[in-house]
């Protein structure tokens, strides 16, 4: 299944290059950015392909590890729903919603991981919704955990294959030809395990689906670093006033 995912874009890349080699000067401006613009997305679709597969080899040998940086959460994911939003070409709407506790300075997240997560989520709900649908994501912040909840007007997903859908390469049995590799939702679980969250699914049949992704904060950790560069920006301080007074 992979190979055929990888061939797609390889043969794009070289039918283009071959159009564009052999009748450049027969191709009026406009098609010619057509053809440079299909082998972008086709570098794009390997190198996210690529990506994908090499996070999938490291959960499953054990080395997808945590990293957690300061970000800023709203921010991070007015951008990410940006990104999609010119993918898809405004297809559907994302509607963003933040309620609880969220602090106004800068959180410890894992940026790749979230990333992940998010960003294959509603990918998904953008792909599997009919045009001019809505998705939503909603971000409950409470004391402990932020809870992410994407909603949407698509497909839905039957019983059955909500049994399987956190599986590698599988893909449920109304998708029809929408494309898709079967990785992203196998990708999701495994980033949210990392980050030693949960994640709960609700569907029906032609009535949308809902994904619930709930992780743990990590403010106790941030009040630690916190207190640790306050206490390495006051030695910083001494030292700089005792070797000022001492020249």
């Amino acid at each position: 299944m992979l190979s055929h995912d990888f061939r797609n874009p390889l043969n794009t890349i070289l039918l283009s290059t071959g159009l564009l080699e052999d009748s450049y000067e027969q191709l009026t401006r406009e098609q010619q950015l057509s053809y440079f613009q299909m082998i972008r997305n086709a570098v794009h679709d390997m190198n996210q392909l690529l990506s994908e597969v090499l996070l999938l080899g490291k959960a499953d040998s054990g080395k997808l590890k945590t990293n957690f940086i300061e970000l800023d959460i709203q921010l991070f994911c007015k951008q990410i729903i940006h990104s999609l939003h010119l993918s898809f070409e405004d297809k559907n709407q994302i509607i963003l919603n933040f309620d609880g506790d969220f602090p106004s300075e800068l959180e410890l997240w894992d940026e790749k991981l979230l990333w992940h997560i998010l960003h294959n989520l509603l990918n998904n709900a953008l792909k599997y919704s009919p045009q001019g649908g809505k998705i939503f994501l909603n971000i409950i912040a409470e004391e402990k955990t932020v809870t992410f909840s994407i909603k949407d007007q698509g497909i839905g997903i039957s019983q059955e294959s909500q049994q399987h859908l956190f599986e590698t390469f599988y893909r449920a049995d109304n998708v029809g030809n929408i494309s898709g590799t079967g990785l992203g939702l196998s990708i999701v679980r495994k980033c949210v395990e990392a980050y030693n969250g949960n994640i709960f699914v609700e569907s029906e049949l032609d009535n949308g689906t809902t994904f619930t992704v709930i992780l743990p904060r990590q403010q106790q950790l941030m009040g630690k670093m916190g207190e640790s560069v306050e206490q390495i920006k006051s030695s910083v301080g001494y030292h700089e006033q005792t070797k000022r007074f001492s020249s």
